[in-house]
């Protein structure tokens, strides 16, 4: 008969945090972070850290998608008036 071995959780990870920063919140906003950090049973920082960071990449994603598009109608837009102009000066391509 073969049994299985039970899995243990791996380990929590820990979030190393270099830097301290203070950051001022309403009262309202405190004690939701407070409660959530309650029913997740982690620290109150550790929960407003994972935020920020979540919050960082997503607008860093944003400006990246933002970025790249307008890079994407720059080049569009150059080659159009290049060809544009081209044309009204009868210069060769």
């Amino acid at each position: 008969m073969v049994t299985k071995k039970s899995s243990s959780p791996a380990p929590r990870q820990r979030i190393k945090r270099a830097t301290q920063i203070k950051v001022s919140l309403s009262d309202e906003v405190l004690a939701r972070l407070v409660t959530l950090s309650e029913l997740l049973g982690v620290p109150a920082g550790t929960v407003a850290s994972l935020a920020i960071g979540q919050y960082v990449a997503q607008q860093e994603r944003s400006l990246g998608f933002l970025q790249s598009v307008s890079e994407q109608l720059g080049d569009g837009f150059k080659e159009e008036l290049s060809k544009a102009l081209g044309e009204q000066l009868k210069l060769p391509s």
